[in-house]
């Protein structure tokens, strides 16, 4: 179910396996951030209408960035680099930290269960 008001966010590493799997699990619990993910490579590789469908993108490294630029050259202008380099393994507490990191840094609500908390009075 889509989000009133959400940003559509498309994470993209190589094989959407660590970093752009993680961040795209880490974003959805934000109020205000509708996400996805893809790899420039294998089964969940990007595609156009994956780029359509985003409103911003968010390449793990350069090496992405350039890929995107070869073939997908149209979604540069709505493209950022996240600067995360492929160092961690699947499931790595490190890349949930960069990724709440990252969200606050671009002003997006704090996640949906501190929200849901608070509305039932409960305390963080």
């Amino acid at each position: 179910m889509a989000k009133k008001n959400a940003r559509k966010l498309l994470f993209v590493c190589t094989a959407n396996q660590c970093r752009s799997k993680a961040f795209d699990k880490v974003l959805n619990g934000f109020e205000r951030a509708e996400c996805k993910s893809a790899g420039t490579r294998g089964g969940a590789r990007l595609t156009q209408k994956l780029v359509d469908w985003a409103d911003r993108i968010v390449v793990m490294e350069l090496r992405h960035w350039e890929w995107l630029e070869e073939n997908f050259p149209d979604a540069l202008e709505k493209t950022e680099i996240a600067g995360i380099k492929d160092i961690y393994y699947a499931g790595h507490p490190e890349l949930d930290r960069l990724a709440e990191k990252w969200a606050k840094g671009k002003g997006l609500e704090e996640r949906r269960e501190h929200i849901l908390k608070e509305k039932k009075g409960v305390k963080k």
